[in-house]
C-alpha cells in the first residue's frame, strides 16, 4: 500500500496537482484539486468559503470557487479495499485585489486657478479596496485633495507634474498633468517655405513665454497647403496664408510659400566609339 501513496505522490508533483497543502485564491477565482489516486472510492468534504463548480463530491477531482473571504478545509478521503487514507487542503480565500489603477485621460493641460476631478479606475474593478492614498510629484504646481477614488486637482503655477494615486496593496497609477497660462499673444515668421509633397509641424511662439494654447490651423488655399491635424502638408507649388487661433480667440498668421522639389541633373560625357574601314 505505501507504493500506492508512492506512486499517487510522484504523479501530483509531475502534473503540478495540488495533493495536499495550502491553497490561496481570491474571490471569484478558481482552482481545481486532484487526487491522482486509481480504483478506490473518493469522498470530499469542503468548507463554506468556497462553492464547487464542477466535478463531484464521489469524483477524484473537484473544481472550486472563492466564495467568501476567511479560512477552511478541503478534505479527500478514499479508500481501496481495505486500504484508506485522505488528502488535506488548507484553503485561504482572500479579497479580490486590485491589479492595476489607470485614468481615462491618461494626461491632460489645465490653466492656473482651475480645478478637474480625477478618478482611478481599478482593475478588477470589484476589488476591494479600503483606502487611496493620493498625490503629486510637485505640490508648488498642483493641489490634489483624495476622497476615495476620486480626486479635486488644482493649477497653482505653471509647469508640468504627475499625480498619483495609490491602493492598500501598493498598486499605484499615475497621470501626467500640465498647468498653462493663456497667451496674451502668439506670433508665426513672416514668410514659411515648404517643398511640396512633404509634411511640416508649424512652430508657434507664445506670449509669455511659459503660456500654451491648443491651436486650431486654417490655410487660405487648400489646394496649396492644408493641415492635417498640426502638421502642414505642402500640397501645390503656389503661396497660401495659413492661421493659428488659440482657445481664447488670439490670431497669428503667416505666408506659406510651397516650391516643387529640387531636380538634380547628372552630368556625364558621352563615349563616341569610332569604327574605321582601311
Amino acid at each position: 500500500m505505501k507504493r500506492l501513496l508512492y506512486i499517487l505522490v510522484f504523479i501530483c508533483s509531475t502534473l503540478n496537482i495540488a495533493a495536499f497543502g495550502t491553497v490561496s485564491l481570491e474571490v471569484g477565482e478558481t482552482r481545481t484539486l486532484d487526487v491522482a489516486a486509481l480504483y478506490v472510492n473518493y469522498r470530499w468534504s469542503v468548507c463554506s468559503c468556497v462553492d464547487v463548480i464542477g466535478g463531484s463530491v464521489t469524483s477524484n477531482k473537484i473544481k472550486i470557487r472563492g466564495k467568501t473571504p476567511g479560512v477552511g478545509s478541503i478534505i479527500c478521503s478514499w479508500t481501496n479495499g481495505s486500504f484508506s487514507d485522505q488528502n488535506d487542503w488548507t484553503i485561504v480565500v482572500k479579497e479580490k485585489e486590485v491589479k492595476s489603477v489607470k485614468f481615462s485621460p491618461s494626461s491632460f493641460n489645465m490653466k492656473i486657478g482651475e480645478s478637474k476631478q480625477l478618478t482611478a479606475i481599478i482593475t478588477p474593478s470589484d476589488a476591494k479596496v479600503d483606502d487611496y492614498s493620493w498625490g503629486t510629484t510637485k505640490p508648488k504646481i498642483l493641489k490634489v485633495s483624495g476622497n476615495g477614488k476620486n480626486a479635486t486637482i488644482v493649477g497653482l503655477a505653471g509647469g508640468e507634474a504627475e499625480v498619483y494615486c495609490v491602493t492598500d496593496n501598493g498598486t499605484k497609477g499615475t497621470c501626467k498633468v500640465r498647468v498653462v497660462k493663456d497667451p496674451t499673444a502668439i506670433s508665426l515668421p513672416k514668410e514659411l517655405y515648404f517643398v511640396k509633397g512633404q509634411q511640416y509641424p508649424i512652430t508657434l511662439t507664445f506670449t509669455p513665454s511659459d503660456a500654451w494654447s491648443k491651436i486650431t490651423w486654417s490655410t487660405s488655399d487648400i489646394i496649396v497647403a492644408y493641415f492635417n491635424d498640426d502638421k502642414l502638408v505642402a500640397n501645390s507649388p503656389g503661396d497660401c496664408t495659413i492661421t493659428a487661433k488659440t482657445a481664447n480667440g488670439l490670431t497669428a498668421t503667416a505666408k506659406a510659400i510651397v516650391v516643387a522639389p529640387e531636380i538634380k541633373y547628372l552630368s556625364f560625357t558621352p563615349t563616341l566609339n569610332q569604327t574605321g574601314v582601311d
